[in-house]
């Protein structure tokens, strides 16, 4: 299983530099591989927001979390406390 950070989605999204390189990588994965955190979507969410792209962030949670198996992982405080450095 892989857990794409915010940055790899926008790289996408946004048609960054290495676009290209992140929808190979998508492409060669079953979407039931791949996850991203709540916090991520969030995110993606307020980035695309600012840059005044709100149909982008419409189409990925069309695309991603709808119509495709990519899983979106919620931490509860408990989860959170259990990761915590000693």
């Amino acid at each position: 299983m892989y857990l794409l950070d915010t940055n790899v989605w926008l790289e996408l999204l946004l048609q960054q530099e290495r676009a290209a390189e992140v929808r190979r990588f998508l492409q060669s994965i079953d979407a039931d591989q791949l996850s991203m955190t709540e916090f991520a979507l969030n995110s993606i969410g307020l980035i695309t927001s600012r840059l005044r792209k709100e149909e982008v962030f419409e189409a990925f949670i069309s695309d991603i979390l709808e119509d495709s198996a990519v899983r979106r992982i919620c931490l509860s405080a408990f989860d959170l406390n259990e990761c915590s450095l000693p």
